[in-house]
């Protein structure tokens, strides 16, 4: 009987070891899963997880000059060589010491760096990462990716509309019968391109699409851009670009919401430039403002030195025409004269030029015509007329473009200080093509 107590003593007590056992790996997997997924409350009390996504920050890292063949769409057999397999190993090991994911890497010859995108995961402040890097010796510099705009209003319209400011103020008719913009190229950094457009098929060499994760389907802005510049002439529809016998490359940098505003990354912006730069670009069109960026300064500056023309959108809601156009040697454009904005004869290095960009008819998606406003359509006049002058005097320097730049006479209707697309290619090429009446 005693025996019997003791055996069913010892029982009772190893069935409790076991449920405390049990019990006590319950709780540990409870912890171990709160630790690894949060719960919705923790999450929403944690604000800057989703916020930190979508901080992000380039990478320069040196990249050797001789490595670069510009015989290769996206420079792409300088990315396949070994010296690229240690940069990208550099760049592993400071995303995983700063807490860093490394989205894409993108090779920039020109200015002999390797850039690489990465996104902030820990709750460090991008400033703060940011001013880690450019203290890093493995660093060529940091910096955040930019977020740029593009600069214009929209508004349907009668598709078959022949009401061109283009024909009104600058003679574009006239001026067709001398110079189209023939051999000229332009690259348009700008969103989507629709090539399929009446008035735009065959003026569009290539289209290439610079964001990641994007599919390229046709877009508002970029199509309107285009028309401005290259829609065709003489098929009886539609309107005519300013230099319709040019041709652009359609260099994808922007994207389009649901609710029509079209944003540019920074990132894809260098990357177009970039790609314009080694493609053979004459001009490059940026109808968009933003903030002071350093890649894309810097690759304006290599632009400028192989005179490569650049024309900007003025914002008229900053103080300084926001960037790119506040860059000295870029052409930069509004649509109306500015308190802030000097003239050409006070300043010629640093002028913006008034172009036509109120009411402008120019092609849109769905193979339809739209009226549209703003600087965006400004510098896509000015990146016209430069093609015009291009195929007049195909190796005339920025600065004697510049030189010829002149206002045309106030006339009543027109924009206060509106650039004379006549006088400066007269002026600019010694050739009369327009009347010339009345032009200096």
């Amino acid at each position: 009987m005693i025996h019997s107590h003791i055996k069913q003593y010892f029982l009772i007590k190893q069935c409790l070891r076991i449920v405390i056992l049990v019990s006590l790996l319950q709780c540990i997997s409870v912890i171990a899963s709160a630790q690894i997924t949060p719960t919705s409350e923790s999450a929403s009390a944690t604000t800057p997880a989703k916020k930190l996504e979508r901080q992000q920050v380039l990478i320069m890292l040196n990249l050797p000059a001789q490595h670069y063949r510009p015989d290769f769409a996206y420079s792409g057999n300088y990315r396949q060589d070994a010296a690229r397999s240690a940069r990208r190993k550099i760049a592993e090991k400071i995303a995983h010491e700063l807490h860093l994911k490394l989205v894409e890497d993108w090779p920039m010859p020109i200015l002999n760096i390797d850039c690489f995108r990465m996104e902030l995961l820990g709750d460090h402040s991008i400033t703060e990462i940011i001013e880690k890097l450019n203290q890093d010796k493995r660093v060529v510099w940091a910096q955040s990716v930019s977020d740029f705009e593009t600069k214009s209003e929209f508004k349907q319209a009668d598709p078959l509309s022949s009401v061109q400011p283009a024909q009104k103020f600058w003679s574009i008719q006239q001026v067709h019968r001398t110079t189209t913009g023939k051999q000229v190229i332009i690259a348009v950094v700008d969103s989507a391109v629709d090539m399929q457009h009446t008035d735009l098929r065959g003026q569009i060499l290539f289209q290439e699409n610079f964001i990641e994760g994007k599919q390229l389907t046709p877009e508002l802005h970029g199509t309107q851009v285009a028309g401005v510049i290259v829609a065709k002439s003489g098929n009886h529809l539609g309107i005519s670009g300013v230099a319709p016998d040019a041709r652009l490359m359609a260099l994808r940098a922007c994207t389009q919401d649901s609710n029509g505003k079209t944003m540019c990354n920074g990132f894809a912006v260098a990357k177009a430039i970039h790609f314009a730069i080694t493609k053979g670009a004459h001009i490059i069109n940026l109808s968009f403002s933003g903030p002071d960026d350093r890649l894309i300064r810097q690759l304006i500056d290599a632009a400028v030195l192989k005179d490569i023309k650049i024309v900007a959108a003025f914002d008229p809601l900053t103080s300084n025409g926001g960037f790119p156009a506040l860059h000295p040697n870029v052409f930069s454009v509004a649509d109306k004269k500015m308190p802030s904005i000097q003239t050409t004869l006070q300043a010629p290095m640093q002028t913006t030029l008034i172009a036509p960009g109120r009411d402008i008819p120019t092609t849109s998606i769905d193979n339809s015509w739209s009226f549209v406003s703003g600087s965006s359509f400004s510098s896509a006049h000015v990146s016209g007329m430069l093609a015009l002058i291009n195929q007049l005097k195909p190796h005339i320097s920025s600065k004697q473009v510049r030189d010829s730049l002149i206002p045309q006479p106030d006339t009543p209707g027109q924009p206060e200080g509106l650039l004379s697309l006549c006088g400066t290619i007269k002026k600019a090429t010694l050739q009369c093509v327009c009347t010339c009446k009345n032009e200096p």
